[in-house]
């Protein structure tokens, strides 16, 4: 049972690894995309 546990906690840890990956990369991805948007937003806007 001890080394079913073991796999399995080190199995939660990977996977709580990868989920914090996950959310500071779309973080930074959304705030990259705001900030694209905002740069678009200037552009669009007519300046003639």
């Amino acid at each position: 049972p001890a080394h079913g546990w073991s796999s399995h906690s080190s199995l939660l840890a990977v996977a709580g690894l990868l989920l914090g990956y996950a959310l500071a990369y779309a973080w930074l991805l959304r705030r990259r995309w705001r900030h694209y948007q905002r740069y678009r937003g200037y552009d669009r806007s007519p300046h003639r």
